[in-house]
């Protein structure tokens, strides 16, 4: 089998390679010498083609513009002369067909050179229905030409200044195809400003040109223009007449001589490469004749018969490989026992690849908080870098280390760095000092590693990332920097987002007894990356012996950061192998993105009802997932009157006195949806929203239709009534405006009578309500009226931050019992109960110490029947005065 692989066929035999090789370097030669040569032709006839089309363009536009201005002096003659006179003068002028006149008193009249005419072929009265009824293309001014069938002409118009006749002339364009015709190898023509044709020597041609004439942004030029069919342009922009002349020629056409000079130089060519390869020919068999011997020799080779000899006596290079394979038998049985030793020990270094890699985490790995991607590999069969992370109360460290070189021995080192993370993984629930500080984790990684006595040494870098407090701590021992990636608006990535955790750096792992390592400590946030690396990414080489360096990493980093991690960091590697090319890394590779993520917030439900269970699981926008799991959910929705814990939505179908009485009375339940709700899914999104990212009433409508005033005293309540009037209410059953000043009066009066603090409030609260308090500017409330196609809403915003479940549930406890409103100190009374009562939704939204706010929103509905209808729901939150 060994012998058949060797004795394959021939495809492209010695012979003919030195043929190819002296074809090639033949051939190469002339190629280069005519390259040469026909470029300087090609550049000199350029040169002639480029300074012709130059002069044509220049002659061109001269002997026009001469044209022009001539017949312009003929008709400042004519219109200076008597108008007896006009008629002979004319008829001298060959290339005139007719001259109007008309006097400064608005005399008009009309000549015609009949003999000019009858040269058409027209009779004046052809000519007059021409003229009559021609059709203008092109108009420039006092200069335009006209166009009827077959028959054009120029016109021309003159007004002297001096008597105030003005004249108008149509003359001949047979002295401009004149002048045309005297560059028979062109095409020329002459544009407009605007791109339009004012004359083309060829009728039929619309390549004009004009837009790449313009880019140019010269009054003259000669440039080679167009994409499928090339040209030699040349152009002069005239801006006295407001006129652009050009003249074209195709390239294929004046570079024909160049084209005949190619093709003649291939044929050569190919003759003298032909007359090479007849030589080469003959002199191939002294060369052909010992190699073949030489394969023979591997034919033996291959059965293992390693003692034959080769006999060649030429004295050449080939001669020497001859002795060199002779030699080479001999000193492969050597090597053949030595391989055997060899293979043994590179078994065992697998082996100690394997279990090396087990100490290495996976390659991705998703947390609750966060998502690790990294990527390893080594330079040699077993590197020096490692890296590992440990879990524990809501906080993930992780570490990464670089042992000095790589190899077995660094290998070894991280096997033990391993064993010191495993170790302090059983700590984690018996000693936390040391796994809550950075620091402390890499002393106690020092003192394992001393006992190699400084032989071997290991840069390495810890960090724990607090989740609770969004802070991350970090110390180093004099290993490369890690990035912090903080891009908070989530705009395009630029260097500034990044900021190396530089630091207090201690010394290496291994080489002192104390290390007195130092943690630092900086605020990290969620969609924040941790970028953690080893020295070996950076110092790699490629082909042309220069490392990849920190601006190349720093460049990719930026241009990949808000991929997702996984792809995050597979960019990275790419970009970076894509540098190095096929040349090996002269180090070890680790590389660790570390992201932080939002913690998933899911909603349970638990609901009988299957219409309605049906109803709200269909929710497809909810802005959390869903769960069937109460115990790790943040909320639930039911209809059980048994689960109404503080944070449930609780959907009820009791009205409204027995869901206050029943229900809110009795629990501690913030939240009650009506069972009958128009917009029950919005309405339970948009209270998500309330929950998770409180925004007051930006979360329930579309704030850029909102109305606000801010109320000092009751004398305010006139323009609050004001604004509530104008208020568009088209898409609703009828005018809301009713319910919308008791809600609206109710909550102010409320607010206004229970704000301020200590005294004031005391008096306020006990004044006459026929005399109003007067609130300072930092004690105003904030009425708001605003509406979408959902909802009306109005909003009331104290400065207190008083009012509190138990004041409001009380309140309209007491208002349904007794169905009497007090209007004592810290009761919301009647204003609470009528807010409630007129409303779909009732909102209240509490900041301790700072603000309550009251919302209360109205469906938007065609029918009045449904409104009246309705099931009031109830929401209450309640925030820190810090929020």
């Amino acid at each position: 089998m060994r012998e058949a692989n060797l004795s394959r066929r021939v495809v492209f035999p010695l012979k003919l390679k030195i043929l190819a090789i002296m074809a090639a370097l033949l051939g190469g030669s002339i190629s280069i010498y005519a390259i040469f040569a026909l470029d300087l032709f090609k550049k000199d006839k350029s040169a002639y083609i480029y300074g012709n089309n130059r002069s044509t363009i220049e002659s061109f536009h001269q002997q026009v513009d001469q044209l022009i201005s001539g017949n312009f002096d003929k008709l400042h003659v004519l219109s200076l002369m008597p108008q007896a006179k006009i008629k002979k003068l004319l008829e001298s002028y060959n290339s005139f067909y007719h001259l109007d006149y008309k006097s400064k008193l608005d005399r008009k009249d009309h000549f015609y050179n009949i003999n000019a005419i009858e040269d058409e072929n027209l009779s004046l009265s052809e000519y007059k229905n021409i003229s009559k009824n021609y059709e203008s293309r092109y108009r420039h001014k006092n200069i335009s030409i006209h166009y009827e069938n077959e028959f054009s002409f120029l016109k021309m118009s003159y007004v002297n200044v001096d008597n105030g006749v003005s004249v108008s002339a149509h003359i001949s364009l047979n002295l401009l195809k004149q002048i045309a015709s005297q560059f028979p190898q062109y095409s020329t023509y002459i544009l407009q400003m605007d791109g339009e044709q004012f004359w083309n020597s060829i009728k039929t041609d619309n390549e004009t040109f004009f837009n790449e004439i313009i880019e140019k942004k010269v009054e003259k030029a000669v440039v080679e223009l167009g994409i499928q069919e090339p040209y030699i342009v040349a152009f002069k922009i005239d801006p006295k007449r407001k006129l652009i002349f050009v003249s074209k020629i195709k390239k294929s056409e004046a570079y024909k001589v160049n084209d005949y000079l190619v093709n003649k130089s291939k044929v050569f060519g190919i003759v003298i490469l032909s007359l090479a390869g007849f030589i080469a020919l003959l002199f191939s068999r002294s060369l052909t004749s010992p190699l073949e011997s030489l394969y023979n020799l591997t034919i033996k080779f291959s059965k293992g018969e390693f003692g034959e000899k080769v006999l060649i006596k030429s004295r050449d290079e080939i001669g020497s490989l001859g002795e060199s394979f002779n030699f080479m038998s001999g000193e492969i049985v050597r090597y053949m026992s030595e391989m055997e030793e060899k293979a043994r020990l590179e078994n065992e270094v697998k082996t100690a690849k394997y279990v090396q890699s087990n100490y290495f985490p996976a390659k991705e790995i998703s947390l609750e908080r966060s998502t690790l991607s990294s990527f390893y590999t080594p330079a040699s069969e077993c590197g020096g870098d490692w890296w590992g992370y440990m879990e524990f109360d809501n906080k993930l460290v992780l570490v990464i280390a670089d042992a000095t070189g790589h190899g077995v021995p660094a290998a070894l080192l991280t096997a033990t760095a391993h064993c010191c993370i495993e170790n302090l993984k059983q700590m984690t629930s018996t000693n936390k000092d040391i796994v809550n500080s950075p620091a402390r984790i890499l002393e106690f990684m020092n003192k394992s590693i001393l006992c190699l006595d400084g032989k071997l040494l290991m840069t390495a870098f810890c960090c724990l990332i607090d989740y609770d407090s969004n802070t991350l701590i970090y110390a180093n021992a004099s290993h490369n920097p890690p990035f912090h990636y903080s891009n908070p608006n989530g705009e395009e990535a630029t260097k500034s987002h990044f900021s190396p955790l530089l630091g207090v750096v201690g010394p290496r792992l291994g080489h002192k007894t104390d290390g007195e390592y130092i943690d630092e400590r900086i605020s990290i946030n969620d969609r924040e990356k941790i970028i953690l690396f080893t020295d070996g990414i950076l110092e790699s080489q490629n082909s042309d012996e220069k490392e990849y360096g920190q601006r190349r990493f720093f460049k990719s980093l930026i241009k990949n950061t808000l991929k997702e991690n996984a792809d995050f960091k597979k960019s990275i590697i790419d970009d970076a192998y894509e540098f190095y090319g096929k040349t090996p890394i002269n180090d070890d590779i680790t590389f660790v993105s570390v992201e932080i993520i939002k913690k998933t917030k899911k909603i349970s439900i638990d609901i009988n009802d299957d219409e309605l269970k049906s109803e709200v699981t269909s929710m497809h926008d909810l802005p959390y997932s869903i769960s069937t799991d109460e115990c790790h959910s943040i909320t639930t929705i039911t209809d059980r009157m048994d689960n109404t814990g503080e944070n449930c939505f609780l959907i009820s179908s009791l009205s409204d006195e027995d869901n206050i009485l029943k229900v809110l009375k009795t629990s501690s339940l913030n939240h009650l949806i009506g069972r009958n709700a128009k917009k029950m899914k919005l309405e339970i999104v948009n209270n998500l929203k309330q929950m998770f990212a409180p925004k007051g009433l930006s979360n329930y409508i579309n704030c850029s239709k909102n109305i606000a005033h801010l109320v000092l005293s009751k004398n305010d309540f006139s323009k609050v009534n004001s604004i509530l009037d104008k208020f568009n209410y088209d898409h609703c059953f009828q005018s809301p405006v009713d319910y919308l000043k008791i809600i609206s009066n109710e909550l102010l009066t409320n607010a206004i009578y229970h704000s301020g603090s200590g005294e004031d409030f005391i008096k306020r609260s006990q004044m006459d309500r026929n005399i109003s308090p007067i609130l300072s500017e930092e004690e105003a409330i904030v009425f708001t009226v605003g509406s979408d196609e959902n909802y009306i809403a109005i909003s009331v915003k104290d400065s207190t931050g008083r009012l509190k479940r138990s004041d409001i549930v009380n309140n309209l406890v007491r208002s349904f019992e007794s169905k009497q409103h007090e209007n004592k100190e810290g009761g919301a009374g009647l204003g609470l109960y009528l807010a409630y009562s007129y409303s779909n939704q009732f909102i209240v939204n509490t900041i301790d110490g700072k603000s309550s706010e009251v919302i209360c929103i109205i469906d938007v509905n065609k029918r009045l029947k449904a409104y009246k209808e309705r099931i009031t729901s109830f929401h209450y939150f309640e925030q820190k005065g810090n929020t």
